[in-house]
């Protein structure tokens, strides 16, 4: 007669002599899968060599100088100077502006987002209104409106063959 009883974690089967068991829910010592469990460890040290590949490089590496090191330029920027003269034409997607000065002289000078921009009321620049106002309230000449550009004191910095607008005051 075959007799039922329940251990812990075994659940045991057995005839009356207890002669042959067999024993379920115990470790085994075969392997479940064979052919993956073996790769674990080499995946593993393969995983770690990597990571030390990787971070040795980046740890070993000499700090950063604080020394900012540029390339020199051919052409050093001169000292700001003035344009006085006319506005002749305004590219307003490249933010060039061309003022003919007195002399017939003309100069593209580019108009900067952080270029100030300010209207006089009088010729002499004394009563000027500071403002934010942007390139497009300068006028370049248009027939049935603006006969003429206005007439424009444009501060400028010079690189090389480069003038770049530091503040443009609008005259009367």
């Amino acid at each position: 007669m075959l007799r039922r009883h329940s251990l812990c974690s075994q659940d045991s089967v057995a005839d009356e002599s207890d002669t042959i068991e067999v024993k379920r829910n115990t470790p085994h010592l075969a392997l479940r899968y064979p052919s993956v469990n073996p790769r674990l460890p080499l995946l593993a040290l393969l995983a770690g060599l990597g990571t030390i590949l990787v971070v040795w490089p980046v740890s070993a590496a000499p700090p950063p100088t604080s020394a900012v090191s540029h390339a020199p330029t051919s052409v050093p920027a001169a000292q700001p100077k003035t344009i006085e003269g006319q506005v002749v034409a305004i590219n307003y997607s490249t933010g060039i502006m061309t003022v003919e000065a007195t002399g017939a002289k003309r100069f593209n000078v580019i108009v900067l987002p952080s270029t100030n921009i300010q209207a006089c009321k009088s010729a002499s620049g004394a009563d000027c209104r500071p403002g934010f106002m942007s390139i497009s309230e300068i006028h370049a000449p248009s027939p049935p409106k603006h006969p003429k550009g206005d007439i424009v004191s444009v501060t400028v910095s010079q690189r090389g063959d480069e003038y770049r607008a530091q503040t443009i005051t609008i005259l009367p």
